[in-house]
Order: structure tokens, then C-alpha cells, then sequence
């Protein structure tokens, strides 16, 4: 038996007329007739009793075509998560993400994707690099993205670039560090998302003022960001985790020195070589590309940018 002989028979079943049974199939009576007798012949069993009075199904029948719309119910609903799959709109997704890129890109990403595919099942996780390579190794997680560096298994994973964030100082709106008074100038505490070995790459001109304690290490970009809204702490980060701040006057990036070029930290995605992401990591991935564009945009659209 095929699909094709057990879609034959269950429509005979509900319809109980070979002729409107052979049109709904878009075959001719004929073939139908045979179709049903095979089966009936191959199995060595009765389904359908014929007689003046109509066609009609026997104790056997009726279970077998119970039986038969099951099955293809269930073919059909597989078809359907096939295809639903193959458009990334169904299924399960798990990636992981470093907290910087996650603060900056996962949110509109996510919302994006809850309306575009509300039945596919997510999972982030937000783990430092480390913990990714080990989910990812471990093919927990289909890829990750992360700020670039080196790679402790560049044999089994693939490394592509997805862009670059620009890196800045950020204070606030009425900062004194913003007054051309330098002689008013004081020490001020420095703010980060992590903890890292040195001063991390700021203005020249900028270091003498930072305090030598007194800083702040907090994970939570909204509450550095409010941090900075209201104190004199200087936030090391990227613009694009306050960009909202930004555009409204609320915060402001500290100017470069004399010759100094703006600083880039470049985001790689990371995946598991020899392995094919599912569509639904594609898109994912496609949207985090689209987000990235869209800041860099809107960066370039600032006063004085």
C-alpha cells in the first residue's frame, strides 16, 4: 500500500459513490475500481460491499478507512511542518549571544519575530564566550554572536563576520567633561558592562580625568544607561546601546582627540563547521544584519556624527 492507494479509499469511505469519489481524485471511475480491488486483493480483505443499493463499507472498511484518513492526516500535518520549517516560521531555534550584541540587536530582532513566526519555538542564550563555545560544540545552540577574537577550535567552527559596532565614551547632556572650562575639569568614575585587564581604548585626552577607584562594572546596559543619565560617570560602550538616549539629547559621546580614528569592535558568528543552519537561524541571522544597517544609518543621520 502507498499514500496514493490509502488517499483512494478514504474518500471512497466518505463519499460512498465511486463516481464523485474518481472526480474529487481527478481519475476516471475505472482506475478507481481497480485502485480499490488491489488493495482489497493484495490484502486479502473486504472493504467496500457493491449491490444495486449503492456502495457501502463493511465492519473492516469502516476501520480500515479510519485508519487510512489517520495516517494521512498525519502525512499532511508533517508536509506542513516541512514547509512551515523550510520558511523558519515553525520549529525550535536555539543560538546564543555575548551580552553586548544581545542588548543592541536581540530585542527588535525578537519582536520582529514573534510577529512574523509566533509558532517557532526560540531559545537565547546570553553566556559569556566561552559557555557559548560549549553549548556550541556541544550542538546545543546552532551559532552564536560575539564580539571577534580568538577561537579555541577554529578546526570545527566557522567564523563570519556579521559587522562592526562603533565604540565611544558616553555622558551626560550637561557633562563637564563637555565644557570647553578645562581648568573646571575634575576625575570622574569609569562605567562598563565587564570586567577587562587595563584601561579600554577611550580618548587620549580623556584618561587623566578618570578616577583611579570607584568604578563601576554592572552587566545591565538600561542601568548603565540611566547611570549615565544622571551622574558623572563616563560609560565606555557602544552608541548603539543608547541610541534612543542619544537622539533625544540625553546623552552624549565624548569627541576624539587630535589624529585619533573612531574604534570598531568587530561582531562574528559563530557556527559549528560542516553544519547547515536551519532557515530559521538564517532569518535570524538575517535580521540582527538588518538591525545593524539600520543603526549605522541612523548614526550616520545624528548632528555631527
Amino acid at each position: 500500500m502507498d499514500l496514493r492507494t490509502l488517499k483512494h479509499v478514504a474518500i471512497l469511505a466518505r463519499t460512498l459513490n465511486f463516481t464523485k469519489a474518481a472526480e474529487e481524485l481527478g481519475i476516471s471511475q475505472p482506475a478507481l475500481s481497480r485502485s480499490i480491488q488491489a488493495v482489497e486483493r493484495n490484502e486479502r480483505i473486504s472493504l467496500f460491499d457493491r449491490d444495486k443499493g449503492g456502495v457501502h463499507l463493511t465492519v473492516t472498511g469502516q476501520a480500515f478507512a479510519t485508519r487510512a484518513s489517520a495516517i494521512l492526516a498525519e502525512v499532511e500535518g508533517l508536509r506542513q511542518l516541512a514547509r512551515k520549517s523550510a520558511a523558519g516560521v515553525e520549529g525550535k531555534l536555539s543560538f546564543g549571544m555575548g551580552p553586548l550584541p544581545a542588548s543592541v540587536l536581540l530585542p527588535s530582532a525578537l519582536n520582529e519575530c514573534m510577529k512574523a513566526a509566533p509558532d517557532l519555538d526560540i531559545n537565547v542564550n546570553v553566556h559569556s564566550a566561552d559557555a557559548l563555545f560549549s553549548l556550541l560544540e556541544a550542538e546545543q545552540i546552532e551559532f552564536f554572536i560575539y564580539a571577534g577574537g580568538h577561537c579555541p577550535k577554529p578546526a570545527i567552527v566557522q567564523a563570519d563576520v556579521l559587522g562592526l559596532f562603533p565604540m565611544g565614551v558616553l555622558v551626560r547632556a550637561d557633562h563637564p567633561l563637555l565644557s570647553t572650562a578645562q581648568s573646571e575639569i575634575g576625575k570622574y568614575p569609569l562605567m562598563l558592562a565587564a570586567r577587562v585587564s587595563g584601561l579600554p581604548l577611550m580618548p587620549a585626552w580623556l584618561k587623566p580625568h578618570l578616577r583611579e577607584g570607584g568604578n563601576m562594572i554592572v552587566e545591565d546596559s538600561a542601568v548603565l544607561s540611566d547611570l549615565a543619565e544622571r551622574s558623572d560617570g563616563i560609560w565606555v560602550t557602544t552608541p548603539f546601546q543608547a541610541q534612543e538616549a542619544i537622539e533625544q539629547g540625553r546623552l552624549r559621546e565624548l569627541p576624539l582627540g587630535p589624529g585619533e580614528q573612531e574604534t570598531t569592535l568587530q561582531m562574528m558568528i559563530h557556527s559549528l563547521a560542516r553544519r547547515s543552519l536551519s532557515p530559521a537561524a538564517t532569518q535570524m541571522i538575517e535580521r540582527f544584519r538588518n538591525k545593524l544597517s539600520d543603526l549605522w544609518r541612523r548614526t550616520a543621520l545624528l548632528p555631527n556624527s
